[in-house]
């Protein structure tokens, strides 16, 4: 079993589903997200007005597509859209590997 096959049934099992954004079409896949947090030191300060927004919103994200895809734009999960920031496809192991941000709900899409 190849390594995209695998990834696949990994993926289906753990996974959730999502819709990816490709070109302007909408295909289906699957992904696994991990939530990205700043370091403790970075959000020291005496005035709690100093610190800001403190909730990130960018996530690592694993995810396969069950069509491939040669470009993501964005993803759609639980009716929220993200918007790859980085990464790219890794054939190794048969998926993409990405760093995305929480942008606004999907709505209809």
């Amino acid at each position: 079993m190849n390594a995209r096959n695998e990834m696949k049934r990994t993926m289906k099992a753990f996974g959730e589903p999502v819709k990816i954004i490709s070109h302007g079409k909408i295909f289906k896949g699957a992904g696994i997200f991990r939530k990205i947090f700043k370091k403790f030191e970075e959000l020291k300060a005496d005035d709690v007005a100093e610190i800001g927004n403190i909730s990130e919103n960018k996530y690592c994200l694993w995810i396969y597509d069950y069509q491939r895809v040669d470009f993501i734009e964005k993803v759609i999960c639980r009716q929220k859209t993200y918007s790859v920031i980085s990464g790219n496809y890794d054939a190794q192991i048969g998926c993409w590997r990405l760093v995305v941000e929480e942008g606004e709900d999907a709505g209809t899409i």
